[in-house]
């Protein structure tokens, strides 16, 4: 890739090396809830459907309008995966960020990483600037999700735990727990 993003080659094998710790502290403030929303959202989605993610995660709940919050589910249940040019569209949403809005992603199509502060700062510490907005801003989702892309790529398989949960919040529950540290 010309352009992937420019790790910090030591800083990611010693990463690499305690994914398995960072994401089983980053599932333990989560695990049952996150088991829960990962078993129990089946399509066709639901209004209750963002209801349990944002109570699970303990996330703002958006102001929704008469009739935005099924056609926002709608329009997110449609996208497939890497794509997100339709989140310019949940513009009229108050109180729908960024972070909330990859949380429902993610569980609607797991392959969608959630997007946190704590993330941004552990992809940061391993060389990769990523700023954190709580703007929905698709350049920014773009270019997180291409991150946690290249490292689900070199990640070696040694260093990721069994578990029924996807690699990709294997990746960003590491990288949210290793954010968080010190």
């Amino acid at each position: 890739m010309d352009d992937a993003p420019g790790f910090d080659e030591a800083a990611l094998h010693a990463f690499f090396e305690r994914v398995p710790v960072l994401f089983r502290k980053a599932q333990a403030t989560v695990h049952e809830p996150y088991q829960f929303l990962l078993y129990h959202v089946e399509h066709p989605l639901a209004e209750s459907t963002t209801d349990a993610i944002e109570s699970g995660f303990g996330l703002a709940h958006p102001m929704w309008n008469p009739g935005s919050r099924r056609s926002a589910i709608e329009l997110l249940d449609h996208l497939r995966y890497p794509d997100i040019g339709a989140i310019a569209d949940l513009r009229s949403i108050a109180g729908m960020n960024l972070s909330v809005l990859s949380h429902y992603l993610h569980f609607f199509h797991h392959a969608y990483p959630i997007y946190d502060k704590a993330s941004c700062k552990g992809l940061e510490k391993l060389g990769v600037p990523m700023p954190y907005t709580l703007v929905r801003d698709r350049d920014i989702y773009g270019l997180y999700i291409r991150a946690i892309e290249e490292l689900k790529e070199r990640i070696p398989f040694w260093c990721v735990p069994e578990t029924n949960v996807y690699l990709t919040r294997i990746v960003q529950g590491a990288l949210a727990a290793y954010g968080a540290e010190a």
